[in-house]
């Protein structure tokens, strides 16, 4: 590894205690790295505390509530659908992939 060194004077396998947290703690990647980790955690927590709090709300009688509860269950439908599409185009008797992989390797 480019980052993280060993001294000349040190056999391999010794230990070195905290010098390498404190070599991460200083370095530009490193920081950048735990700044977007810390970011996307953040923002990840609040938008799933946002959806929580909107399927709550979907309990009430509110006006639009079919389409509230659209825009909610979107991120958890769309992914499985398109997956199962991705699979059926995959395995399609006329227009596979596969289908044509294997007739061109004869």
């Amino acid at each position: 590894m480019a980052g993280l060194h060993r001294r000349q004077d040190r056999p391999p396998g010794h230990w070195v205690g905290l010098e390498n947290f404190r070599y991460l703690i200083s370095d530009p990647i490193a920081q950048l790295s735990l700044f977007n980790t810390l970011f996307y955690t953040i923002l990840a927590s609040i938008a799933k505390f946002a959806s929580a709090v909107a399927g709550l709300l979907l309990n009430r009688h509110i006006p639009f509530k079919s389409f509230v509860r659209a825009i909610v269950l979107l991120p958890f439908i769309v992914p499985t659908a398109l997956s199962a599409i991705a699979f059926w185009w995959l395995y399609d008797a006329q227009f596979s992939v596969l289908s044509w992989t294997l007739t061109k390797m004869g």
